[in-house]
């Protein structure tokens, strides 16, 4: 389950994204599109793509925190051989499996057949302009694992290409390209987690109904309460006023 949050915006920043090579359970190559994050203490596997790769699931017990201090319970990982292309590349990650990790990079496909790449530039995602779902996200110790001498500034400084292991990856701006949503997301644990937080806000925000009490009444009151006694017989009474 996914929370998220968007706006119209003109500015969508670009999102590094890079298509690496993941060993299945017979050692087979399989494509994956990645989100490369420097920002990220961990790495993580989308649950659907570490079942087709059907690698055996390792037991842990994790938080990993998000926008806002929200915390995701992670219970397995798995251990990973990541690739490039031609191989000259090769690393054991461990990937922590999440339900889901984002929402499509880009949020809207965008056109570049403006741009004029240098002929001698491979890139990581030739994609990276067309939205299309996440497969999983690499972390921090990773992303600065991969990056090579090589770096061009791009369609007046708007986009900026680094070279890498798996080939350029592309960060900037659409300003130019098009009118997409400024998007935020995080994951959630489950849909008992949301509905016990929107049960608590909902109580917040309840509005208590006030009961009104005449002055008499008041009056009646406070002459039971003065006048009241236990009698003989184990019976309550009151004068009358």
């Amino acid at each position: 389950m996914s929370i998220s949050a968007s706006q119209k915006h003109k500015n969508d920043i670009i999102l590094s994204t890079c298509i690496i090579y993941v060993e299945n359970s017979v050692g087979e190559k399989v494509p994956l599109r990645v989100l490369a994050d420097s920002g990220s203490q961990v790495s993580l596997l989308r649950s659907s793509t570490a079942d087709f790769l059907n690698l055996r699931k390792l037991k842990t017990d994790m938080s990993v925190s998000g926008l806002g201090g929200s915390n995701v319970k992670i219970k397995s990982k798995i251990k990973g051989v990541i690739s490039n292309g031609s191989g000259s590349y090769k690393r054991v990650v461990d990937f922590h499996v999440v339900p889901k990790i984002t929402n499509m990079i880009p949020v809207n496909s965008f056109d570049i057949s403006h741009i004029v790449f240098p002929s001698n530039v491979h890139l990581a995602d030739p994609t990276f302009n067309t939205s299309n779902s996440i497969d999983a996200l690499l972390s921090a110790d990773i992303f600065f694992d991969i990056l090579k001498d090589g770096k061009y500034k791009l369609d007046n400084g708007n986009l900026i290409l680094q070279n890498t292991e798996f080939g350029y990856i592309i960060s900037g701006n659409t300003s130019r390209f098009s009118s997409g949503s400024l998007h935020c997301g995080l994951i959630t644990k489950d849909f008992e987690t949301l509905n016990d937080t929107l049960k608590s806000f909902w109580e917040i925000e309840e509005i208590v109904p006030t009961k009104f009490v005449s002055d008499e009444l008041k009056k009646c009151d406070e002459h039971f309460l003065k006048t009241m006694a236990r009698t003989l017989t184990d019976v309550f009474a009151s004068r009358c006023p």
